[in-house]
């Protein structure tokens, strides 16, 4: 199974102890390798290899040199399990040995750069990286040079950057000397056109600011204002990175023009700084003070108002031949902004006019994307378990949609309930299984849930448009089995 972090800490030093006291490295190390098989998910490979390594790491000099030199062999061959084993174990040991002495050691590695398998090539990309941190004088200058001549392996030679930078939170005065060789090879890539690429260089530019907060958010603020939207999107993407006790002070002091960012006229940059934000206010305290309280007031909780609604100028229809279907352009956008309103709803709910919220954000109950759906509702339903917002409960069941919903007027949201409950019924009823009938029914006994949650809320019986319509979803034999589920769970949360 999956290891939390501190299991794993005790994990592994516990076997390091029992190869030094107990049992040698080269007893206890085809057992664990047996344990490998190519059903054996990613993570779990993983967790073998950081033993194998931490054990590695304790063994005698020669146990150790046998176990690189077959690794590497490993590494060679064609069974994909125990490739990555092994280029996991290697980067283990490299990130705490120096291992200048292995000849064509990173060429070796780089060649699984060509494997079919992700799990091979990104454990190619963890190698290299830990390698490289383990002795910075000798890799670094390798690495970033590969940067430069191997353009087709870009994203996974950034993931291995990544991790020298990952390394280093604690040491930042052992890498202050590599860090501007690091920084002008990131900068190189922050307008790339691939969006793997770019996600990289804001990652590792936000490492870099926990190591150098001052210079690297500086460079940061700056491209902010560049002319290249992918810039502008590295750059406020790169702030949620950035985030720990040590540079919230500096980042204290740039924050207003970096949520601006949230009105820029690109999709993406607008999408990075909504994710940023909702970075910090999970990270931070940040935003409680006054000007950053005027920023969420006037500019950001408006701007996520706006992007709750679908919005037609994004989308496009794909023509494919006998095919045509919708392309959404502004999702991922959309997405990010449920997100976010939901974190203030958790985090601070008193930024928020109740009656403004839901007025805005009913409409997710009807949106074309499931995971907005099911998000709205699952927001809904934190509201209705919140002692303190329960009563904002009527203003949703009473209330009307800000904005015109399926191209008609705004509906009341008895009427938005009813038409959620008629498509998830479309759904339910299909006869064959698939995964958008089992998304609906679980979206299905949420939004039951919800509903039935709500009604126990004082007052409610005002809103009788509402609780008329609830009384008929519980008698709706066509969704009978998943209202006693909703029913059965509202039992168990009392």
């Amino acid at each position: 199974p999956l290891v939390d972090s501190q299991s794993l800490t005790a994990l592994v030093q516990c076997f390091r102890s029992v190869s030094k006291t107990i049992s040698s490295f080269e007893s206890l190390l085809p057992r664990l390798q047996s344990l490998v098989n190519p059903k054996l998910p990613a993570h779990n490979v993983a967790v073998v290899a950081k033993c194998i390594a931490s054990m590695a790491v304790a063994a005698e000099g020669a146990a150790r040199a046998d176990y690189i030199k077959k690794a590497l062999l490993e590494v060679k061959q064609d069974k994909e399990h125990m490739q990555q084993l092994a280029l996991l174990s290697l980067g283990g040991i490299g990130k705490e040995l120096d291992l200048k002495g292995q000849k064509n050691l990173f060429d070796i590695i780089l060649e699984s750069f060509q494997s079919e398998s992700q799990s091979v090539k990104y454990s190619a990309s963890y190698a290299l990286g830990n390698i490289t941190a383990g002795n910075l004088s000798n890799y670094i200058g390798k690495l970033l040079k590969l940067l430069d001549t191997h353009a087709k392996y870009t994203y996974l030679l950034l993931r291995a950057v990544r991790e020298v930078v990952g390394c280093y939170y604690d040491r930042q005065s052992q890498i202050a000397p590599f860090s501007p060789e690091i920084f002008k090879a990131l900068v190189a890539h922050t307008d790339s056109e691939e969006d793997a690429v770019r996600g990289e260089v804001a990652e590792c530019l936000g490492g870099l600011a926990r190591i150098e907060p001052q210079k690297t958010l500086q460079f940061l603020e700056q491209s902010l204002e560049s002319k290249a939207a992918f810039t502008r999107s590295v750059a406020v993407g790169a702030l949620r990175y950035a985030i720990e006790p040590k540079t919230e002070k500096v980042i204290a002091s740039k924050l207003g023009k970096f949520l601006q960012m949230m009105k820029d006229g690109e999709l993406e940059v607008r999408r990075q700084a909504v994710l940023s934000f909702t970075a910090l206010l999970k990270g931070t305290q940040l935003m409680n003070s006054s000007q950053n309280s005027t920023i969420m007031r006037d500019v950001v909780v408006p701007v996520l108002y706006t992007e709750c609604r679908p919005n037609e100028k994004y989308i496009r229809i794909i023509d494919a031949g006998q095919i045509k279907f919708r392309e959404d352009d502004h999702l991922p956008l959309r997405s990010a902004a449920f997100e976010a309103l939901g974190t203030i709803v958790d985090v601070c709910p008193y930024r928020l006019n109740m009656k403004d919220f839901y007025e805005f954000t009913m409409q997710g109950v009807l949106d074309t994307d499931e995971n907005i759906v099911l998000a709205t509702w699952e927001m809904y339903f934190r509201i209705s378990q919140n002692q303190d917002l329960q009563a904002s409960m009527k203003e949703l069941a009473g209330g009307s949609s800000r904005d015109a919903i399926e191209g008609k007027t705004s509906l009341p949201m008895h009427k938005i309930l009813m038409k959620f409950v008629m498509k998830k019924m479309g759904k339910v009823k299909e006869t064959n299984a698939s995964r958008e009938k089992d998304q609906a029914r679980e979206c299905l006994k949420k939004a039951l849930l919800t509903v039935f949650k709500m009604l126990e809320t004082p007052g409610m019986d005002q809103c009788k448009d509402f609780v008329h319509l609830v009384d008929r979803v519980k008698n709706t034999k066509s969704i009978g089995n998943e209202v006693k589920e909703a029913l059965k769970m509202l039992q168990q949360l009392d």
